[in-house]
């Protein structure tokens, strides 16, 4: 079970009538009665339904983008160019009262945090290849993408862009006085004091999922079905997604870590000897950016404060990173 399963939603589902389904999922149903709906598990942000038509052998899913409602065209170009790794998105819009939405294809698959961990385990090297797959898509430069996917916002490259992020959610932002300014303090401290390691990385940007977690990660038949939720996705390093990977309870499997990075490396995708430092590194950035958020709990505070603790006493007893 990832951490996140117990912080609970931080906005309430969208209350979508049967009218307000079949109306929103009509331009994909090809005149299709709607016979049913359900509430998919997974997000804490968005809501997702499972909608099921007459005569259509495979359901869809009908997501509402609560958290960034421009994420629609964005995700449908990332699944364009990803390919199966991705649901296709089938059509997106904006409903006047309901917000913004999507219709996705459905994806067969359990999420990999559903499974027991020798089943999670043995997955590894797969996730791995899964993981160079989505790493093969390169770009130019690092940023924030716009919905055709050209970098809209840039980033600095290399350490400048950790220790940037991490002075605007602990310093300038809400996420120090809620973590406390001493931990704050702390964390920005210990960046700016390892960042010059992210600047020895020469290999290519690629593109992030940035959410690649056992809730986005789907199995069947003994593989990687899928990959839910591009939402997060931008252009940068790679070592954040296994940052994100390899976070408690899964990455302390044992022997989870080595054949991820052998499945990754088989596949193609690059990585230097210390690899798993710069993924913890680079890990701090979504725990300072949880904290930052404007609805969070006390249990995302409580897991974000353990994890930005953790991830220092690991680099510090690194003989790599030392």
């Amino acid at each position: 079970m990832s951490l996140r399963r117990h912080w609970g939603r931080a906005t309430p589902e969208i209350a979508a009538t049967g009218a307000d389904i079949a109306r929103l999922v009509a331009p994909v149903a090809g005149g299709a009665a709607v016979t049913g709906s359900a509430s998919l598990q997974g997000g804490l942000a968005n809501t997702n339904l499972l909608v099921t038509l007459a005569g259509h052998d495979r359901p869809v899913v009908l997501r509402f983008h609560q958290r960034d409602p421009t994420a629609g065209p964005r995700e449908a170009a990332i699944a364009a160019r990803v390919g199966r790794l991705a649901p296709r998105i089938l059509h997106t819009g904006r409903d006047d009262r309901l917000g913004a939405y999507s219709v996705l294809e459905w994806v067969d698959g359990r999420r990999l945090e559903t499974l027991v961990p020798a089943e999670q385990a043995a997955l590894a090297g797969a996730i791995g290849r899964t993981l160079a797959g989505i790493h093969a898509q390169r770009f130019p430069t690092p940023g924030f993408f716009g919905p055709d996917l050209g970098i809209a916002s840039p980033l600095p490259p290399g350490g400048a862009a950790l220790t940037g992020y991490l002075r605007h959610c602990l310093v300038d932002g809400a996420g120090g006085a809620r973590l406390g300014q001493r931990l704050a303090a702390e964390a920005v401290a210990f960046a700016e004091a390892h960042a010059h390691l992210l600047d020895q990385w020469d290999g290519p940007t690629v593109l992030v999922h940035a959410d690649f977690n056992g809730s986005n990660i789907l199995v069947a038949d003994g593989g990687i079905s899928g990959v839910l939720d591009w939402e997060f996705a931008f252009a940068g390093m790679p070592f954040i997604d296994f940052g994100n990977i390899l976070r408690p309870p899964f990455g302390d499997l044992a022997g989870v870590e080595t054949a991820i990075a052998d499945g990754y490396r088989q596949a193609g995708g690059i990585l230097p000897a210390n690899w798993r430092q710069l993924s913890l590194l680079v890990d701090l950035l979504a725990w300072a950016d949880f904290a930052d958020r404007p609805l969070v709990t006390d249990a995302l505070l409580a897991d974000a404060a353990t994890m930005i603790r953790l991830i220092m006493r690991r680099i510090d007893g690194s003989a790599e990173i030392a």
